[in-house]
Parts: C-alpha cells; sequence; structure tokens
C-alpha cells in the first residue's frame, strides 16, 4: 500500500500518499493511515514532518494504484514523533 496516492471521492482531489499504516497488534488489523502533510511554505522543507491519519473506517476503496477515501475532512493531525 505504500506509496499509493489517496484521492477524496466527494471532490476528487489527491490527499497525499500513504506513508505508513498504524497497527493494533493485540486484533492483528490496521487501524489507520499514514500520510504526510503537503509543505505549504519553503521554511517547513526545513522543519519536521506534519503527518496525518487517515481511519480504517474512512476508506471507501482500495484500488491497485489508489486508495479513496470517503472524507477529507475526517482524518486527524499527528505529532511531529514520527
Amino acid at each position: 500500500m505504500k506509496s499509493r496516492d489517496v484521492i477524496d471521492i466527494k471532490t476528487g482531489r489527491k490527499i497525499g500518499y500513504i506513508d505508513d499504516v498504524e497497527i493494533d497488534p493485540d486484533a492483528g488489523q490496521i487501524k489507520a493511515l499514514i500520510i504526510p502533510e503537503k509543505k505549504k511554505n519553503w521554511y517547513q522543507f526545513f522543519s519536521g514532518r506534519e503527518k496525518k491519519t487517515i481511519n480504517w473506517n474512512d476508506i471507501y476503496l482500495i484500488g491497485k494504484d489508489v486508495i479513496l477515501i470517503k472524507d477529507q475532512n475526517n482524518y486527524e493531525e499527528l505529532d511531529n514523533e514520527f
């Protein structure tokens, strides 16, 4: 799944790409997908990368080259600890 494009099905806009996954080791399931946030300013190049999570329940379809999500406003910001 890594590096697949993530697309919002409502707008057709590319949200980003899969950088990592969050796994629940007890259940043996994927909990969320991790997406790096796009750089908005040139100085963000030197700062830590901000990332967002998309909950597994918000995924509409996983295709060969793309992942479709239901609502781009439904993902959460993560700290720069990754």
